[in-house]
């Protein structure tokens, strides 16, 4: 039997990463996370690359027309330097965004978005190894039953 060789980094399949709801907003102001509990911290010993997001929401309301909903991610871990790939360890980006666009009262509202890509990758935004991911929230009123789907695939370090 012959023996297989990798060239480059290995990455796993692409599969769901983080799920995170339903969940009603607390608090409808602008800027905040969706809720207390919207924060994900990307184990130490792998970098995740997100490549979608699903939005599932039961209620929003007719004021939340211009509802927007952000996945960001922050930080890493500089005890990880030097990587083998000479890269850096941290990154802050706005992974993907979201608008609602819907205008009646107590409308469901699904959508999919896809990440930016980061620079050097065919596809998805890195996110380093020990960094979080943050659900954040911009809107008039508070949204309620978001289930919120992160895709993607990791990459071990």
């Amino acid at each position: 039997m012959g023996v297989t060789r990798l060239c480059g980094a290995v990455r796993g399949p692409h599969c769901l990463l983080w799920t995170y709801g339903p969940v009603t907003q607390t608090t409808s102001a602008s800027t905040v996370l969706v809720n207390v509990n919207a924060i994900r911290v990307i184990p130490s010993n792998e970098d995740w690359y997100i490549t979608g997001m699903n939005l599932i929401c039961s209620t929003n309301s007719s004021v939340a027309s211009a509802h927007k909903v952000f996945l960001k991610t922050e930080g890493g871990s500089s005890a990880l330097t030097p990587r083998a790939n000479g890269g850096g360890t941290t990154n802050a980006a706005t992974v993907l965004s979201m608008t609602s666009g819907v205008a009646d009262a107590s409308t469901a509202w699904s959508t999919y978005a896809t990440a930016t890509v980061s620079g050097s990758e065919l596809e998805g935004t890195w996110c380093p190894a020990g960094s979080t991911l943050r659900l954040v929230s911009s809107g008039a009123t508070a949204a309620a039953g978001m289930q919120f789907n992160v895709m993607g695939f990791t990459k071990r370090i």
